[in-house]
């Protein structure tokens, strides 16, 4: 009987988190960021352990060309989830996390997207952590139940992504997310950015 009953499965509060990947030779930016971390001392957020570097809110010769790119990828992200107007990177910064160090779950408060850019990810350095948003869903799916969902099933509790050098993800700003500890003795270096909000404007 079930064989001949339609079936659809409508999944309409998914979260969008775009993925790509940037071929840009990295070596002189990967040396400026050790560099910066040199001399500059770091800020602490949701770091834990590490290096983190005051935020730029304009680019500099050096990141300009990556800057605009990102900021083309934004707008195509933003467009592609059906919002409106335009957005542009309010904030970048640098992140460097040694042996240990790690992320604690955070958001990005008073952002609109957010982004993180790979420079330097050894094996082991890092996975970069997902929440699932929907918190209620747990006093009725509990953990057991959902052991099996796959990584683009409703159900997961979190999405973990091993990133590779020129990898750029995009996702809203409100989404938490976490960086696990580097295992390693290598540097893990990556770059984040905020958006703002450009509203379209109406001719009179």
């Amino acid at each position: 009987m079930t064989d001949s009953i339609k079936f659809d499965l409508l999944l309409p509060f998914s979260v969008p988190i775009a993925c790509s990947h940037i071929p840009l030779d990295l070596t002189e930016l990967e040396k400026l960021i050790v560099d910066m971390s040199k001399t500059d001392p770091s800020i602490y957020t949701s770091n834990d352990g590490g290096w983190h570097s005051k935020a730029y809110n304009e680019p500099f010769d050096e990141i300009r060309e990556l800057w605009n790119i990102l900021t083309d990828l934004c707008n195509t992200f933003h467009k592609s989830i059906q919002l409106s107007g335009t957005v542009k990177i309010s904030t970048l910064w640098f992140n460097m996390n040694y042996r240990g160090a790690s992320n604690k779950e955070h958001d990005h408060l008073g952002s609109i997207h957010s982004g993180a850019f790979y420079i330097k990810t050894p094996k082991d350095c890092g996975d970069i952590r997902f929440q699932n948003p929907n918190q209620k869903m747990h006093w009725a799916w509990p953990v057991e139940m959902r052991e099996k969902a796959d990584a683009s099933a409703p159900a997961i509790t979190e999405l973990s992504i091993t990133p590779q050098v020129g990898d750029n993800y995009i996702f809203p700003s409100w989404m938490s997310h976490g960086v696990n500890g580097n295992m390693t003795d290598e540097l893990r270096i990556s770059l984040s950015y905020n958006t703002i909000w450009k509203p379209k404007t109406i001719a009179k």
